[in-house]
């Protein structure tokens, strides 16, 4: 989900550009927090996934299709844009470290989701054993990201 942040204004959307603001009020009212003081200002292109974690801490994709939406979290992984700057053709790396100093504010339910270096930096089908809450997305380091189609500018 990309989550847009312009102004103080948020909104979530889907990969399949539904807009689910409004369905995830507490996300929308998190990002912003993440935004103060100068929400006003602040611009910021964020990708991610929302999953629910089960009993065990786990992120469980099947259990969120029923779930309450407000036991589900926001696993930033990305940052494709900061205060009018696009990070798209930054290396992975440089984007995670942007991503991690926006997060600092970050609290609730907008967790900060690192970095998981599979066989030669390439997409990994094995799952961590310890995969718990702080889940980990892969993605190429070096390769720069060209999405979303919509943005700031």
């Amino acid at each position: 989900m990309i989550a847009y942040v312009r102004d103080g204004a948020i909104s979530l959307v889907s990969r399949y550009a539904r807009d689910w603001t409004k369905d995830l009020p507490f996300l929308a009212a998190d990002f912003h927090r993440v935004t103060t003081p100068r929400a006003e200002t602040f611009n910021a292109i964020f990708d991610g996934e929302v999953a629910l974690l089960d009993e065990r801490g786990v992120t469980s994709v099947p259990e969120m299709l029923g779930a309450n939406t407000a036991h589900l979290v926001y696993y930033a992984f990305d940052l494709l844009w900061w205060d009018d700057r696009d990070l798209r053709t930054l290396p992975l790396e440089e984007r995670k470290a942007a991503l991690r100093k926006v997060l600092t504010r970050a609290k609730g339910r907008i967790v900060y989701s690192d970095h998981v270096q599979g066989p030669k930096d390439r997409h990994s089908t094995e799952r961590p054993s310890h995969m718990d809450a702080k889940a980990s997305f892969q993605s190429a380091r070096t390769v720069p990201t060209i999405r979303p189609r919509n943005r700031f500018g």
